[in-house]
């Protein structure tokens, strides 16, 4: 414990790192709420160097975890929409409607003759 710091910044410091629940809560506070604020505290009080820290923090460990929680909520919103049964049947009938197009367009191209029949002859 350093004598030569003032009370007053000591018990500031103490409030945000000074036990286990605390810094773990000043963590959460860096990496997804008011970062600033707990930043902007250990710049002034101890080091200018933790600013660049809690910018780097917060730049990687802060960006991957909200990349994270919206990626599982994209995936539970494909997950609902995709049992749904009016999507369901209109993705059914736009696959129907491709496939019929394509059998069309195999069809025609097997009918050499332009009769509309596709015959033995034509097959070869």
């Amino acid at each position: 414990l350093d004598q030569d710091v003032d009370i007053e910044r000591r018990w500031l410091i103490w409030q945000y790192v000074g036990t286990c629940s605390r810094v773990m809560l000043s963590m959460f506070e860096l990496s997804l709420a008011n970062w600033i604020v707990f930043a902007r505290i250990l710049m002034e009080e101890v080091s200018e160097w933790f600013s660049l820290l809690a910018i780097v923090h917060k730049l990687s460990i802060g960006t991957a975890v909200i990349g994270v929680i919206n990626g599982v909520f994209m995936q539970e919103t494909f997950k609902v929409a995709s049992t749904d049964d009016t999507i369901m049947m209109r993705q059914v009938q736009k696959e129907q409607r491709v496939h019929i197009q394509k059998m069309g367009a195999l069809f025609e191209y097997a009918d050499k003759s332009g009769d509309g029949v596709v015959d033995e002859e034509e097959f070869d």
